[in-house]
């Protein structure tokens, strides 16, 4: 048996192992196949290096003057990835092609930013993330070919540092992992910049980003815990003013209502209580009473906060 049929045969017998095990799920067996594919990927690449090897050896017995061979040329990145934005600073990016899932191992320091984009496909098919084998989520995949467009998430300044964390995508249709041609699998993480406050357990950072504009922090009112209401009453502005949402905890069975000036927003009329939502403006000239309400059951330790920012100078 020779190298490369050693070499497949190998990864075969561990892929149908992992794969046969009765004691993975759905979601489980999903992952199980994306490494499967990957550790595929990994052994092809192997037998390419050791055919190339063994090649270059016998061609210099006979014609030593033969060039050795070049490497093969690394695929040209489609996602843009910003070496920095708004104050954040690239730690590693990774990008794959034709569906192979995407590792990428990161040190990642207390404050960072991770963006996440599965593009070429429709929402019929759907990408997984996980971090070191646990917090799964996952989103359609969508045609865009912009960085963060899929899914990102961020660990706060108070969140522990992690050396060698692994960050894996993969891609899935009808809960199988499949690697369909044309797909783009890209991520980046970034390490944000120190918080300029904290409110409802979320860092408020002093630059964001929206709709292609960059926003700076102006002030920010919280909710004490327990509360079902937030009302501020802010005076008028010579400028535009958007507004970041911010509630807590994550994971409730409740939703949050914007009204400004008594009227309720219409895009999105709710959204879930945790996290941040960013984009709803407050017009110039005017004086506005901005209220956030929690619809449904307040969680004790519920709490809602009204970022506001203006536009970034330069």
């Amino acid at each position: 048996m020779n190298v490369e049929q050693e070499l497949r045969r190998t990864m075969a017998d561990h892929a149908d192992d992992v794969l046969g095990s009765p004691t993975i799920g759905r979601a489980g067996r999903a992952r199980a196949q994306a490494r499967a594919m990957r550790r595929r990927q990994y052994a092809a690449t192997a037998v390419a290096a050791l055919a190339v090897t063994a090649a270059g050896v016998g061609a210099g017995a006979l014609l030593r003057s033969d060039p050795p061979p070049e490497p093969a040329p690394e695929p040209t990145r489609v996602i843009d990835v910003a070496p920095s934005f708004a104050g954040r600073t690239l730690i590693t990016s990774g990008e794959t092609h034709d569906g192979e899932p995407l590792f990428l191992t990161v040190d990642a320091p207390a404050g960072s930013q991770w963006m996440v984009t599965c593009a070429g496909l429709g929402p019929e098919y759907v990408v997984h993330r996980a971090i070191d084998d646990q917090f799964e989520e996952t989103a359609p995949c969508g045609p865009l070919e912009v960085l963060g467009e899929t899914m990102g998430f961020r660990w706060s300044s108070s969140a522990p540092v992690g050396t060698g964390v692994e960050l894996a995508l993969w891609i899935t249709r009808d809960g199988e992992a499949v690697q369909p041609d044309g797909a783009i699998l890209a991520a980046a993480v970034y390490q944000l910049p120190q918080p300029v406050t904290r409110v409802a357990a979320t860092d408020v950072v002093p630059v964001e980003v929206s709709l292609g504009q960059e926003w700076a922090y102006l002030d920010a009112v919280e909710s004490e815990p327990g509360d079902r209401r937030l009302t501020a009453r802010f005076p008028a502005m010579d400028e535009e003013v958007l507004l970041e949402l911010v509630t807590d905890p994550v994971g409730e069975d409740a939703e949050v209502e914007l009204v400004v000036d008594g009227v309720a927003s219409a895009s999105p009329q709710t959204f879930p209580l945790g996290g941040t939502n960013l984009g709803d403006k407050l017009t110039p000239g005017d004086p506005h009473t901005v209220t956030l309400r929690i619809i449904g059951d307040v969680p004790p330790q519920g709490r809602l906060a009204i970022v506001r920012r203006t536009l970034a100078p330069g």
